[in-house]
């Protein structure tokens, strides 16, 4: 398997949520946890396909892991924002 094939899902998701950022008028709630869904897949694809074993060791250093810290944080305050956001449009 093409390992670069494991990144378009989260390429597809970062492209959606940057027309969701670029373009707000045209807010769509469907969009935005699709997007948020995606990059999630991508980064789990990224640790669970065959082979990557020696991925786990980067769960052991502190920038990687800050990183990953962040990318959950950022996405969990979106994904708030997002959900209120909807209940405000209700």
């Amino acid at each position: 398997m093409e390992y670069w094939l494991i990144s378009i899902p989260t390429f597809i998701g970062v492209l959606l949520l940057g027309r969701e950022v670029i373009f707000p008028k045209k807010y769509s709630f469907s969009k935005r946890l699709l997007a948020v869904g995606l990059m999630y897949g991508g980064l789990i694809a990224y640790f669970l396909r065959p082979g990557a074993s020696y991925n786990y060791s980067t769960l052991t250093e502190l920038v990687p892991q800050i990183s990953i810290g962040l990318f959950v944080f950022t996405s969990i305050i979106f994904l708030i924002a997002t959900f209120q956001r909807k209940n405000q449009q209700a």
